[in-house]
């Protein structure tokens, strides 16, 4: 990776202290009193028992006359995907035809959720209400979460309650450390562009400085791209931009202090820095070699 520049590139130096960022304020929080993660065995529990999923297909209708209207046209046996397509007002149904594909009760709002969940297989249900409208759906089928599927997700389901248990921890800390570091943003800079594409020296264009750190223009835009998911990535202004800096100066004020404890020097954290840098840089270097093989999309895509 060294070799072929990818470790001087704009984009690594973007990524590397981010990962660096993230494991030492998890290393941080870890060290404040309060309750414990889930242990392994709490979570598989868990898991097991509230993940259960269904392959789901909808219409939603802006009025409860217009889902019954819907629903006897399915009745009568007219296909799902075409009356979802000419009727559904669900701005992904000309995607998708109104198949949401398989849903777990926690990723749809709690009506959705509870209606569909309690359905048999097949069955036509509704009209029945969320936020969204009215809706009519049916179940195409039913599975339960097993051991393979908690393994698969192992890591990042515990991440994602030692993050939990951590939130609380994470508010307190940050309410002294927020005056221990204080921000100092550069509004010129923020100002230069108003999209999330990177530009030529953004890696030298400094946003923010905190702690000592200074917050490029680029990483700043980074952090915007991934916390936005996909989302509006264009017309941000300097004061949207300063709103994310702030966020983004919290990590960085953790890591100070973790900093400052010595948590940066003890082995169980150097080993986790070297294991996910290691992993970074490998996925890093295996997307540029591929890019760079004298291979087909149908072909890369088969392998």
């Amino acid at each position: 990776a060294k070799r072929t520049g990818l470790l001087q590139s704009e984009g690594w130096m973007s990524v590397e202290p981010k990962i660096r960022r993230a494991i030492l304020v998890r290393a941080y929080l870890d060290t404040l009193p309060g309750k414990a993660p889930a242990t392994e065995e709490e979570l598989r529990s868990f898991y097991l028992s509230h993940n259960d999923e269904r392959h789901v297909v909808h219409v939603l209708s802006m009025t409860k006359a217009g889902a019954e209207s819907a629903k006897k046209r399915l009745a009568s046996g007219a296909p799902f995907d075409k009356v979802a397509g000419a009727m559904s007002i669900d701005l992904s149904a000309a995607r998708n035809h109104g198949d949401l594909g398989w849903i777990k009760r926690g990723s749809v709002v709690p009506e959705f959720g509870a209606a569909v969940f309690a359905a048999e297989e097949g069955v036509l249900i509704g009209p029945f209400q969320s936020k969204f409208g009215w809706h009519v759906a049916q179940v195409k089928e039913k599975r339960s979460a097993s051991i393979q599927d908690f393994e698969k997700n192992r890591g990042q389901l515990l991440d994602e309650a030692h993050d939990l248990v951590n939130a609380p921890k994470r508010a307190e800390a940050l309410k002294a450390l927020k005056d221990k570091y204080p921000l100092e943003t550069d509004p010129t800079v923020l100002g230069l562009d108003q999209t999330l594409e990177a530009a030529p020296g953004d890696v030298r264009r400094i946003a923010g400085k905190v702690a000592g750190v200074n917050i490029s223009l680029l990483e700043l835009k980074a952090f915007i791209a991934e916390a936005m998911a996909g989302g509006q990535a264009h017309s941000l202004s300097a004061a949207a931009k300063q709103r994310f800096l702030e966020i983004l100066s919290e990590d960085v004020r953790l890591a100070a202090a973790a900093e400052k404890a010595g948590l940066d020097r003890r082995p169980e954290t150097q080993a986790v820095l070297w294991q996910t840098m290691r992993t970074a840089v490998y996925n890093g270097f295996a997307t540029h070699y591929l890019r760079k093989l004298p291979l087909s999309e149908q072909d890369l895509a088969a392998h």
